[in-house]
């Protein structure tokens, strides 16, 4: 991943002309820029986490100066996505860190830009229009019968550069297929001209295609080889496909053969650059919102409050069935997992899933949000006849369920907690999950919490989101899911900018606001409370949550092998369960 903008474009994104927020404590300035980084270049969030780290908080700015803070970091998302160009279009190319070079047919080296002569390629262009060095000839003639035989697809190549025990792995293809912006230092070139392209830094990227093509591997060592790259051990490889430790040190002594490597840290460095490489030379990353397809989810509804705002819901299952209440996540909103709709009919569920406001399509409201959210599922309750359902809630949806249900004893007729969220302290035992990391700092620092998710309203993309998941699944559990269900992918990008439809600002209240339910013991009466909740959970543990709900507490169920994941793993056990009552 990037640290820091890079490139023409981003050198050129500035912050708007606005009032600077007047804050006196270097960690707020810092902060600030930060944020306005984060919006030039989402890819950096990680380094906004880190930021968020420093210590030394500033008092919160008035209402003046964060409206412009907000304002100010909206401008420079707006601005840094216009460079880049529409939704649907490739994103800006950070040349800084591509080397280019033209190679003409017969292996004339043609032109290469300024990276490229800082890079090994330079001992292969210092002489331009004289034929290239014996040893790269044969890979390259490699190369131009590859690129042709693929229409013109890019295909990996391995150039041996002499002195160098490191070979330099790079992307060929035609010089007409090289995006636009890699072109722009090197001029027009004769048609059959190859365009090679290397990787001037180290990056975490997933790999992307060829590698059984140009370096022979077979289906069991391209395994191998991505699983090395994604942070996993021979041993890990090993236990996972039920093979022999020896089987697979032999995979891999047979990748470094075929790859042309000695070392397990040079096949990672390699792999990882051409992983980046791919996203570039295959037309660029694009940032398309992810969309539902039809009949994902049942259209949402609207309904109108005693106050006259606008709270938007989803309607799943029966129209008639048992009446259930779902409280949704802090970046959740009412879509649910695919399948649920015909599911629910077929158990005779009637699940509603409300927004919370400021979430979704609903309206934003002034006031605490606990005590808005408790007025407004009543208000659904009343307008739908839910009385008596059952309230399932997830995450930190929890809280909010517990609330709702405490406000009187004839609302819910039972609660299913799936992964509840604990009050979260600004500080806590060190975590290898940047969410955490995230929603801790943000909320020692509130105040960033609302221009914060303007900006990811605007910037975020699935790309983002998949790297954020990769490097949250700190437990193995997770991983292994995610692994073996790719689509939870597009399942979260799609709930997080459904959540974000309008606006972040009911999210960023939430986080920033604190928690709602802080002392369980104090709300009073409840229903039957039942906790799901995964071993592995990197947001807090089964003992930590048992601790929170104390005597409220009726029954916990532990899932092993599984952490932030287990509401969707166990997602149809958990419409079993609600069902139950019906063919009790």
């Amino acid at each position: 991943m990037q640290t820091g903008v890079t490139g023409p474009e981003a050198a050129d994104i500035e912050a708007p002309d606005i009032e600077t927020p007047d804050i006196e404590t270097p960690t707020a300035a810092l902060l600030v820029g930060a944020l306005y980084q984060l919006a030039a270049e989402p890819d950096d969030w990680a380094d906004f986490v880190r930021h968020l780290a420093r210590d030394g908080g500033a008092a919160d700015p008035d209402a003046q100066t964060l409206s412009a803070m907000v304002v100010g970091a909206e401008q420079v998302a707006r601005s840094a996505a216009a460079r880049a160009g529409p939704a649907d279009t490739q994103d800006a190319v950070p040349g800084a860190m591509l080397a280019v070079l033209a190679v003409s047919d017969g292996g004339r080296r043609v032109a290469g830009n300024t990276v490229a002569r800082r890079s090994p390629l330079a001992r292969l262009i210092t002489e331009p229009g004289e034929t290239s060095l014996p040893d790269q000839l044969e890979s390259l003639r490699q190369a131009q019968a590859r690129v042709t035989a693929s229409a013109a697809s890019p295909t990996l190549v391995r150039l041996h550069v002499s002195d160098d025990p490191q070979p330099v792995f790079a992307y060929a293809m035609t010089f007409e297929r090289l995006p636009a912006a890699l072109r722009q230092d090197l001029g027009q070139q004769p048609r059959g001209t190859l365009a090679i392209v290397a990787h001037a830094g180290q990056t975490s990227e997933t790999l992307g295609g060829g590698l059984t093509e140009a370096f022979g591997l077979t289906p069991a060592e391209v395994r191998l080889a991505l699983a090395l790259c994604g942070g996993d051990s021979l041993r890990d490889v090993a236990i996972r496909s039920g093979i022999s430790f020896n089987t697979v040190r032999n995979q891999l002594n047979a990748i470094f053969e075929k790859v042309g490597v000695n070392r397990q840290s040079e096949l990672v460095r390699s792999l990882t650059d051409l992983g980046q490489l791919w996203r570039r030379v295959d037309g660029g990353e694009r940032r398309t919102r992810v969309r539902a397809p039809p009949g994902f989810a049942p259209a949402p509804r609207h309904l109108r409050l005693a106050d006259g705002r606008g709270l938007t819901y989803r309607q799943y299952g029966a129209p008639e069935g048992r009446a259930v209440l779902v409280f949704h996540g802090g970046l959740g909103a009412s879509l649910l997992p695919p399948g649920t709709d015909a599911t629910a009919r077929r158990l005779n569920l009637r699940i509603v899933a409300p927004e919370r406001a400021g979430v979704g399509r609903s309206a934003t409201a002034a006031g605490r949000p606990g005590e808005i959210a408790i007025q407004d599922m009543i208000a659904v309750i009343d307008h739908l006849e839910l009385g008596g359902a059952q309230f399932l809630s997830f995450t930190s949806g929890a809280q909010f369920a517990l609330a709702t249900a405490a406000a009187s004893p004839d609302l819910a007729s039972r609660l299913l907690l799936l992964s509840p969220r604990p009050p979260m302290a600004t500080k806590g035992a060190p975590t290898a999950s940047p969410m955490v990391a995230l929603q801790r700092r943000l909320r020692a620092h509130p105040w960033l919490a609302e221009a914060f998710f303007a900006v990811t309203r605007l910037r975020l993309s699935g790309a983002i989101v998949r790297q954020i998941m990769q490097a949250s699944a700190v437990s193995r559990g997770d991983a292994a899911y995610l692994a073996a269900h790719p689509e939870t992918y597009d399942l979260i990008t799609l709930g997080v900018h459904e959540a974000l439809t309008r606006t972040g600002q009911g999210t960023a209240v939430e986080l920033a606001s604190g928690t709602t339910v802080t002392d369980v013991a104090a709300l009073g009466p409840l229903p039957t409370v039942t906790v799901w909740h995964g071993a592995e959970d990197a947001y807090a543990t089964p003992a930590e949550v048992e601790a929170w709900l104390g005597p409220a507490l009726s029954e916990l169920t532990v899932f092993p092998d599984i952490g932030n994941y287990a509401a969707l793993k166990h997602w149809p056990d958990a419409l079993d369960w609600l069902a139950a009552t019906n063919r009790g």
